[in-house]
């Protein structure tokens, strides 16, 4: 069972960073525009699947700094306020 979850977290890991160079490569405005999805925006959606990849990270180990996560454009709020909102 370790390397079945061991596969599928690279898998995770190597498709979420394809995603972030994917999304890299499109304008502010573009990625803020409202789409009409629960999510509101690409940056929202991209948001919440940070969020919920800290969220996961969380579940298996103390929550820790992540240079991934740190000052990036993707996320409307800071890094520390969403920790506090998970804690």
């Amino acid at each position: 069972m370790k390397e079945v979850l061991a596969a599928m977290a690279a898998y995770n890991a190597k498709a979420f960073d394809a995603l972030l160079d994917i999304l890299a490569t499109l304008s502010s405005p573009l990625r803020a525009k409202d789409t009409g999805a629960y999510f509101k925006s690409i940056d929202g959606i991209a948001e919440h699947m940070a969020w919920a990849q800290a969220l996961w990270l969380k579940r298996f180990a103390s929550f820790g700094r992540y240079a991934c996560l740190e000052d990036s454009p993707l996320l409307a709020r800071s890094l520390d306020e969403l920790k506090a909102e998970l804690k």
